[in-house]
């Protein structure tokens, strides 16, 4: 080749470095800014890189890299670019030409980038592709694609412990967080975004279970996967009665199955499984009388007259509890005794009581009139605790003062059922000097003890004052 060739090719060159060095300076101040950063730049498809090749303007120009990742330059043939930086692809066009061309000097430029997209899918507002901007960290990306859609059905956004969160980077490799993780992270500490990455956004699918009966808010509850009737019952507010007064069944593929809330039950629920509560107490009975607070109680069934009194806050002092009336919705009445069960742990009466029954604790009448001269005459109630006798109604009375009482002999007066009295003068100092029990009668309901001022009384007179005095009582019950 002649010198003047050599001249000639050697100002082509110049001229055509000169051209691209011009339309540089002359690009729009926009591109020259979105120009990544050459050393850390990977190539990829849609990327347009320029090539030149010093004294060979045949084997330079402008070339895209195609969607398959390669790129195919004259001399050098179909090569990978994808992956590669400049530099890197760079070294290997140069060792591609050298098998045809004596020490190429091949300079590899970024001509025009492609777009930086990363791509967000699934339960959110807007999904589709975003173009990376600067650093972008999960977190960024999800504010761009709007946050998160609303449950079906609600304006309600899903928990973001139901909302899992993966990240595909262009590498293939996968990651994995739920949305309440990435949003618990302090700013700018979430996973960085990388150009080709896909986040994908799902919600958990809650289950559908029922719970009917007795809770606050009965009906349909959404669950976890794996979660169990602990979690189902807290949904729908909890029991509306205590946990030993319910009974549980879980109704599944038809066959009811009973729960015990007071054991730790690992069976999760599944799909519309059907919960029920029943209260255990089941009648509804009404006490009055002499109890604490009357009104009407729930008992469970088997339950009894006991149960339902100490349900109404137990008898008063004054109750008659020998003589307790059960009133039955059917119009029959039954009176017991209720005292022998009461001192039996667990006892409970023989009486069956169903909803609408009426359990009656009258007054106890029982009584006893001491008068004479004794701290203070007057009648005094007989507890049905215990079997009364003389010297004991004497104390209800204070006693007497001193010695002025004659308690060698004491009236007592005694009418049964059919009004046939019994007139009885005791010696009550055998017993305080002897333990001679004749000297210390049981007394009975109605009778009436008369101590005279002295040991040598009319008792003729005595018994005539006491008995008007016990027929007049009579008389005013």
């Amino acid at each position: 080749m002649s010198v003047s060739n050599k001249l000639i090719r050697y100002r082509l060159a110049l001229a055509c470095c000169f051209g691209l060095l011009v339309a540089g300076l002359w690009l729009p101040a926009s591109a020259q800014k979105t120009q990544p950063d050459a050393a850390a730049y990977t190539l990829g498809p849609e990327d347009v890189i320029a090539v030149i090749v010093q004294r060979h303007q045949d084997y330079s120009g402008e070339f895209p890299v195609a969607p398959d990742g390669t790129v195919d330059l004259p001399g050098a043939g179909k090569m990978q670019a994808a992956g590669k930086t400049i530099a890197e692809l760079t070294t290997k066009i140069t060792a591609s030409l050298a098998t045809r061309l004596r020490e190429p000097e091949v300079t590899v430029t970024l001509r025009t980038p492609r777009l930086q997209h990363i791509y967000v899918l699934g339960a959110v507002k807007q999904p589709g592709t975003f173009e990376l901007k600067g650093t972008w960290h999960v977190t960024e990306a999800l504010a761009a694609a709007g946050g998160m859609v609303a449950v079906a059905g609600s304006e309600q956004t899903p928990d973001p412990h139901d909302c899992t969160v993966t990240l595909l980077s262009a590498n293939g490799k996968q990651q994995h967080w739920t949305l309440a993780e990435i949003l618990a992270a302090k700013a700018g500490t979430s996973p960085e975004l990388k150009v080709g990455d896909v986040l994908t956004v799902d919600v958990l699918q809650l289950l559908p279970v029922y719970v009917m009966g007795a809770v606050l808010h009965p009906g349909l509850c959404e669950i976890r996967p794996g979660q169990g009737v602990i979690e189902a019952l807290a949904l729908a507010g909890g029991l509306a009665l205590p946990q030993g007064d319910v009974r549980v069944t879980l109704l599944r593929d038809k066959v009811n199955r009973l729960l015990d809330l007071h054991a730790v039950d690992p069976l999760p629920l599944q799909r519309g499984d059907v919960l029920t509560i029943d209260p255990l107490r089941a009648l509804h009975v009404t006490v009055t009388g002499q109890v604490a607070h009357p009104g009407v109680y729930d008992l469970k069934l088997g339950e009894g007259v006991l149960t339902a009194l100490t349900l109404a806050g137990g008898a008063t002092p004054q109750a008659a509890l020998r003589h307790v009336t059960v009133i039955h919705v059917s119009g029959k009445r039954d009176e017991i005794d209720v005292t022998p069960t009461m001192k039996t742990a667990g006892g409970e009466a023989t009486v069956t009581l169903a909803t609408g029954d009426m359990v009656v604790v009258p007054q106890n009448t029982q009584s006893v009139a001491v008068l004479g001269y004794v701290g203070h005459p007057g009648y005094y109630p007989l507890p049905e605790d215990k079997n009364w006798r003389l010297t004991e109604v004497l104390g209800l009375a204070s006693g007497t003062p001193g010695k002025i009482a004659g308690l060698t002999r004491v009236a007592l007066l005694r009418t049964d059922a059919a009004g046939k009295q019994t007139r009885q003068v005791v010696d009550v100092e055998k017993y305080f000097k002897k333990g001679d029990l004749s000297g210390n009668p049981p007394v009975q309901s109605g009778d009436v003890v008369f101590v005279p001022q002295s040991s040598t009384p009319d008792w003729g007179l005595i018994f005539e004052a006491i008995t008007s005095y016990a027929v007049l009582r009579s008389a005013t019950k």
